[in-house]
């Protein structure tokens, strides 16, 4: 589906292009296009302090999950611990021994 369209256009100083030049030329764009796209960003974006709360919310709530991730973790090896000791009827240093290499070491992802 085809939409109407009309040109825009505008005087820019020697300078002005420069900078424009400057900007699009890594893009490999024209002097429109660049300043098209610049002009759809600023039409679009969001505000810059509702932006900084959005992610102060996000960083917040990521360390709470990462403080409970940890919380769990820590319950889980005890309960490890103990299931070795009292069931598996392993010694105090066994259990802990697996516990560290199982459970408490960090594993490294294949990339």
């Amino acid at each position: 589906m085809k939409t109407h369209s009309e040109p825009v256009s505008f005087r820019a100083s020697a300078q002005l292009l420069k900078q424009i030049d400057a900007r699009r030329e890594p893009f490999g764009i024209s002097r429109g296009d660049w300043v098209r796209g610049v002009v759809l960003q600023a039409l679009s974006s969001q505000d810059a302090s509702t932006l900084a709360s959005q992610i102060d919310a996000l960083t917040a709530t990521l360390g709470d999950i990462s403080d409970e991730t940890r919380g769990f973790k820590r319950d889980l090896a005890r309960s490890l611990f103990l299931v070795l000791v009292h069931a598996g009827s392993l010694s105090s240093e066994d259990a802990r021994k697996i516990v560290q290499e199982k459970l408490l070491s960090r594993v490294k992802e294949a990339p």
